[in-house]
């Protein structure tokens, strides 16, 4: 005997046994379609036919659409892969399966909102609230340096993976719209551009030169191997970050490889004369380890200096805090 017949047999009338216990089958298929179709019900739309024509609760049929303006005030910024289905479809039987995939009993089926192209354009990239000038006195062994430049801008550039041709980014005039959009505009001026190479994007910075006749002193021959230093300095970190200062740091010759880097000096077609440094950071694994485990973290601040090791000045520098909008950059 089950619970619904002793409960029938102890406390009610004879002829209400039958009801209960057809309403104690009902209950489970009931509580389901609840479930299924509450998030329908909540939209407050009332579908007509097969053909999924949509109607006001009021059932008016008023033919006039709203004014163009009112359509276009709000815009999500992500839709979810049923959302863009009912809208291209309009029909019952798409909003049922988005009523399925949102029902709370069945997390299994949820999927993960993709993200609008919008959020990695050139606007983002150039974003003011993930990089800004380093403080490079206050790190160790370069509290006395020189500074050789101005910083001007620091953006991420997407570029993809990049084949083992000689049409790279950095090299003579492959980037020169780049650069006069970030302020290497003035032919009377020297520039410095330094690609830091990650896998399929690159941190470019682009900075004024303040002083020439050192900066020639310093980027002349073998400066990789025996001058310039890649220093990289932990400002906030959520985890212990292992760098090392400028002291003890090798020189970018030797720890990336000169096959790895480059450093040389360009002149455009339009007479603007600029510096290009390029480090290939990913090319070690251990670098690439300690950025993606330690640095690369939501919350944490980072100073790149490119320093000239011998001469106590700092190339070009600029602080990164890693945002939502940085972490979406590089991805």
């Amino acid at each position: 005997m089950g619970y619904a017949d002793a409960f029938c047999t102890m406390m009610l009338p004879a002829n209400l046994c039958p009801w209960l216990e057809v309403l104690s089958e009902l209950v489970v298929p009931l509580a389901t379609i609840a479930f299924l179709f509450y998030p329908i019900a909540r939209h407050r739309v009332v579908y007509v036919g097969w053909s999924g024509q949509k109607l006001p609760r009021d059932d008016s049929f008023a033919s006039a659409s709203p004014p163009r303006s009112s359509q276009t005030q709000f815009r999500p910024q992500s839709v979810s892969f049923t959302e863009q289905k009912s809208r291209k479809t309009g029909g019952v039987w798409a909003t049922v399966w988005e009523s399925v995939l949102s029902s709370p009993c069945i997390p299994c089926l949820r999927t993960k909102p993709p993200t609008k192209a919008e959020h990695i354009g050139a606007d983002l990239s150039r974003r003011g609230d993930w990089w800004g000038p380093a403080d490079f006195c206050s790190a160790r062994g370069l509290e006395c340096a020189v500074q050789l430049s101005t910083l001007l801008e620091t953006r991420v550039i997407r570029h993809g993976v990049l084949p083992g041709s000689w049409a790279l980014p950095w090299h003579a005039n492959q980037s020169m719209e780049i650069y006069r959009q970030m302020g290497m505009r003035n032919s009377a001026s020297s520039y410095i551009a330094a690609w830091l190479s990650l896998d399929t994007a690159s941190f470019l910075f682009v900075s004024q030169v303040l002083d020439k006749e050192r900066l020639q002193l310093c980027t002349g021959r073998d400066a990789l191997m025996s001058r310039l230093k890649l220093v990289l300095r932990p400002v906030r970190a959520t985890l212990p970050f292992p760098a090392k200062a400028a002291p003890e740091a090798d020189t970018i010759g030797a720890f990336f490889g000169l096959e790895r880097s480059s450093c040389v000096q360009h002149c455009s077609n339009d007479g603007i004369h600029y510096t290009s440094i390029q480090v290939a950071l990913y090319s070690k694994w251990q670098f690439r380890l300690a950025m993606k485990t330690f640095g690369f973290r939501k919350g944490n601040v980072l100073e790149i200096l490119i320093v000239d090791w011998p001469g106590r000045a700092v190339l070009a520098c600029s602080r990164i805090s890693v945002t939502p909008d940085l972490l979406l950059l590089l991805e």
